[in-house]
């Protein structure tokens, strides 16, 4: 058994990501690997994808090297190691994660899909090709036997939410500087109800915690305008009283909606079918790109 502050770093012999014109893919060769403590590794990893259970997971990760910030769109391999396992120093898988950039084009995040199939400690192996040669980082992640937020294949929760109204005007159900009303249309369950798959956005424009809510939310903004005939488009704020917060965070209050969803973070997205079932999830900020991806097996 490893101790907690020792994971597995990939250090490399014959490792590279090949970038190749067809399709976009890469190729990753083999690679040998080394328990060291993570403390040496120069390149820090954000984990962004906090709610990972056995399963296949979406894992978004941003890199950042020390003195010089992040590292944008690198050709990168990701290694996975069963830490808890027979035999910890053996990588499972090779990946190569895709670069997506957000909105803003300051900077963005890494993501692939990752196939846990046990509970407990795995170790992430980063290898980095870059114009400085090949480095490496590492770090550890807690894989729990089952998702807190509801996940691809089950169905969503039929939560009781607010749409616009007189007895509901914008400023209460919405902390968004810029609503754009066709969002609060309909309540959750009305959506759930229709014949329509939907897209449900959970987030809290002015009082977030990641800075990527309001960019989430200009997302399906404009996705509703080009697609708001065949899916609904729904934004239920994180907060059930967003007009009271005034800037002090110690006024708001949870929305039901939030706690029944077992949120653990801030922004999610779901992509649900018509018959209500979860078909993708999103922890964090999703791109146009991967959600147009997903759009077309929601019917």
């Amino acid at each position: 058994m490893c101790h907690s502050l020792v994971i597995l770093l990939v250090v490399i012999l014959t490792s590279s990501v090949v970038s190749a014109c067809v399709n976009e893919t890469a190729v990753v060769k083999k690679t040998v690997i080394t328990p060291v403590d993570s403390s040496i590794d120069e390149i820090g990893i954000r984990l962004l994808s906090t709610d990972v259970s056995v399963g296949m997971n979406r894992l978004a990760f941003g890199l950042i090297e020390k003195g010089k910030g992040p590292i944008k769109d690198t050709p990168v391999s990701l290694n996975i190691f069963y830490l808890d396992g027979d035999n910890p120093n053996e990588a499972i898988d090779v990946l190569v994660p895709k670069y997506v950039e957000w909105p803003s084009g300051k900077t963005g995040v890494y993501t692939t899909n990752v196939n846990f199939k046990e509970k407990g400690r795995w170790g992430l192996g980063i290898v980095i090709d870059s114009n400085d040669g090949v480095r490496t980082a590492s770090a550890l992640i807690e894989v729990s036997a089952t998702s807190t937020a509801p996940f691809a294949g089950s169905i969503a929760p039929y939560s009781n939410t607010k749409s616009l109204t007189l007895e509901n005007p914008i400023e209460s159900i919405t902390s968004d500087p810029n609503p754009y009303l066709p969002l609060y249309k309909l309540t959750l369950q009305q959506a759930l109800d229709s014949t329509l798959p939907s897209v449900v956005v959970f987030a809290t424009p002015a009082y977030c915690v990641t800075a990527t809510c309001g960019p989430q939310l200009e997302i399906i903004k404009d996705l509703h305008r080009s697609h708001n005939e065949s899916i609904n488009f729904i934004h239920i704020e994180t907060y059930e009283n967003p007009q009271d917060i005034r800037g002090n965070l110690s006024n708001g209050i949870i929305s039901t909606a939030v706690k029944e969803w077992n949120l653990p973070s801030e922004p999610w997205t779901f992509l649900i079918n018509s018959e209500g079932i979860v078909v993708e999830r999103y922890e964090g900020l999703v791109t146009t790109e991967e959600i147009l991806d997903v759009l077309p097996s929601l019917r």
